[in-house]
């Protein structure tokens, strides 16, 4: 559910409608908090993407914050796992 509204919220922001999808991007992000817990790189993914959707808003100050978490998140969640060979 929650990657299918990540991905209603993308087709939103490239047709220019904002506002919808910073509010799928929302709904997205509480549904990948309690799957995935705080510190999933997914999470920071979806927190970069509403970042940029709330900087098409010019609500920048909301932005930053999501920003800043999205960097926390990458940083707890450490490195990529490697791909086996």
């Amino acid at each position: 559910m929650a990657r299918d509204l990540d991905d209603l919220a993308s087709l939103y922001y490239d047709q220019g409608k904002f506002t919808p999808a910073a509010q799928a991007y929302q709904r997205a992000l509480a549904i990948y908090e309690k799957r995935l817990g705080p510190n999933d790189a997914q999470l920071a993914t979806s927190l970069e993407n509403y970042a940029a959707t709330l900087r098409a808003l010019d609500r920048n100050t909301e932005a930053e914050k999501l920003e800043a978490r999205a960097k926390q998140v990458r940083a707890a969640a450490g490195p990529p796992a490697k791909k086996r060979q």
